[in-house]
């Protein structure tokens, strides 16, 4: 397996946001991003696990990793405090990387945190929502998974049989993910370059 931070288009400036006491406040404007770029150097098409989130990011704290989110997906931000639905997702098929292609994904430098109070959408309906931070400077890591099978997913699992007759895959023994993890300063590195597999 070959990984590794291939390339850096710069420095990101980014600074952690906080008050005269040292408390994280919310940012008004994203201060750096990392520009994620998977490469498929095997000679077959491969298939990202992960319905919303194919690139996951963590940030060492102390001994261990501990997960960042990096997207609000559907909770929606405080800020805006939109009421919107997310539709159930069933048999939805895997994102395909082909032979010597790329899969392309932007870090912001954000953090998104549940609030310890609701929001008030319009119509004064109390709704959950995210606080928006800055990413502290610090050791952070991606991970992502792939398979060579096109297995489907869906918001309980694979989907039961249907889905994977659909995809070709009944009764076929499913192999497991392979995942793979690369280290990164932030800021400090503007783009993270991971040859896989």
């Amino acid at each position: 397996m070959r990984y590794g931070v291939l390339g850096l288009l710069g420095l990101i400036v980014l600074v952690a946001c906080e008050d005269g006491d040292g408390v994280v406040v919310t940012c008004g404007e994203p201060m750096g991003q990392v520009a994620v770029e998977l490469v498929n150097g095997s000679g077959e098409l491969l298939y990202l696990t992960g319905i919303d989130d194919p690139v996951q990011v963590f940030r060492k704290e102390g001994e261990d990793w501990g997960s960042v989110r990096a997207e609000h997906g559907c909770v929606d931000t405080c800020e805006s405090c939109q009421a919107f639905s997310c539709e159930k997702i069933w048999c939805m098929a895997p994102r395909e990387v082909a032979a010597g292609g790329k899969f392309g994904w932007v870090w912001k430098g954000l953090e998104y945190r549940l609030a310890v109070d609701t929001c008030a959408a319009d119509g004064g309906v109390a709704l959950t929502c995210l606080d928006e931070f800055c990413a502290p400077a610090g050791l952070y890591k991606i991970k992502f998974c792939y398979r060579t099978q096109p297995v489907p997913e869906s918001d309980d699992g694979f989907g039961g049989s249907d889905c994977l007759a659909d995809a070709g895959l009944e009764g076929v023994e499913l192999e497991p993910a392979v995942c793979v993890e690369q280290e990164f300063e932030f800021p400090g590195e503007a783009q993270v370059v991971v040859t896989f597999p």
